[in-house]
């Protein structure tokens, strides 16, 4: 069901969900684009050898997501394990990026933070702007 705009406009634009979902898409396939082929430098290696071994990279670890990488790089065989841990972490920032959005309309929508209407529409864009800046 689309929302009608102030004064009771229609909506034009994306959805809430669309948008959002856009967003994480486009910011997953920006990621995979640059993704790295190997390890890189500082704790990327760490991680990769520590979940590789299921082993602890260094205080105060990172247990779950050591476990959770392991699980996510035998899931992909076919790809080295570099590349998989890399690709873990940038389905992990697509879902921040995803979760994020809704976040921010239901805190900031009520306050009129962004003004009148189109923020649901806007969340997501916002969103991929703040996650790909560097």
């Amino acid at each position: 069901m689309r929302r009608s705009g102030p004064r009771g406009i229609p909506a034009r634009g994306l959805s809430v969900r669309s948008a959002t979902a856009l967003a994480g898409v486009v910011l997953f396939a920006t990621y995979i684009a640059t993704l790295a082929p190997d390890v890189t430098f500082w704790d990327s290696g760490e991680f990769v050898a520590s979940a590789h071994a299921l082993g602890i990279p260094h205080p105060p670890g990172t247990p779950l997501f050591v476990l959770a990488l392991n699980a996510w790089a035998r899931l992909f065989p076919f790809l080295p394990f570099a590349v998989a841990t890399n690709l873990f972490s940038a389905a992990c920032t697509a879902t921040a990026a995803v979760m994020t959005a809704p976040m921010l309309r239901r805190n900031f929508q009520p306050r009129g933070w962004m003004g009148e209407g189109g923020w649901e529409r806007r969340a997501g864009w916002y969103v991929l702007a703040a996650a790909l800046c560097p």
